[in-house]
């Protein structure tokens, strides 16, 4: 095995050991493999899943340097299942805000930034299409837990990952925790990404899902 992939591994059992001592609460967490925790994640909702409700989600991502917010991104999406989608995104940074907005209704899209005049596209004839990369010759390693929490005044599963990946410039982690309901639902999601050793937050992520909106999507223009 890589000595890099073991050195993953040791930094993963001492995340879970500072993890699983002094705090009751913490204490009873489970840890649980890959598997069962997406399916705790992604697994069939009671009722109407939560990718299917009419939602109202509104994320806040904060971009860190040495423990400063430098860049702040402020997004607040509609989503009608079968009818359509709405998102506003305000982005600060170095004292400068700007305003972008879209609303896709079957394969229109429309768009416009900073309050002007809106625009439309017909996806149809889009000749976008989708590029990835993959992460080769990087190691990560990842630790899923699961346990009981309140939110609200509700009871809730609580679920963690953390990983650690192999970058260019050391080691990189990544945590993400997410609030899940007795039926399923998302309800509340945090994401931290940053350096290892020592330990620097590059970005916090918060996410706050609304399922009770009153929301109707239209086209803004002809």
């Amino acid at each position: 095995m890589n000595i890099t992939h073991n050195i993953l591994v040791f930094l993963i059992a001492i995340a879970t050991i500072v993890l699983t001592t002094g705090n009751s609460v913490i204490a009873q967490r489970k840890f649980i493999g890959s598997r069962e925790f997406s399916a705790g994640l992604y697994g069939k909702s009671e009722g109407v899943p939560w990718n299917e409700r009419v939602r109202r989600v509104e994320t806040v991502r904060e971009t860190l340097d040495n423990g400063t917010v430098v860049k702040t991104v402020t997004t607040i999406s509609e989503i009608v299942p079968k009818e359509g989608s709405r998102q506003y995104e305000k982005t600060v940074e170095n004292g400068k805000t700007t305003e972008n907005e879209s609303i896709l209704i079957d394969y229109m899209l429309y768009t416009r930034k900073n309050r002007g005049l809106w625009t439309k596209e017909d996806l149809r004839n889009s000749s976008v299409g989708a590029t990835g990369a993959d992460a080769a010759g990087n190691y990560a390693c990842a630790q899923h837990s699961v346990e009981s929490a309140f939110l609200n005044g509700m009871t809730v599963s609580l679920f963690e990952k953390f990983m650690v990946v192999t970058g260019d410039k050391g080691l990189d982690f990544f945590e993400s925790r997410h609030w899940v309901g007795p039926d399923g639902v998302f309800y509340l999601g945090e994401e931290v990404q940053g350096k290892l050793n020592p330990r620097v937050e590059t970005s916090r992520t918060v996410s706050v899902y609304d399922y009770t909106p009153n929301i109707k999507i239209e086209a803004p223009i002809k």
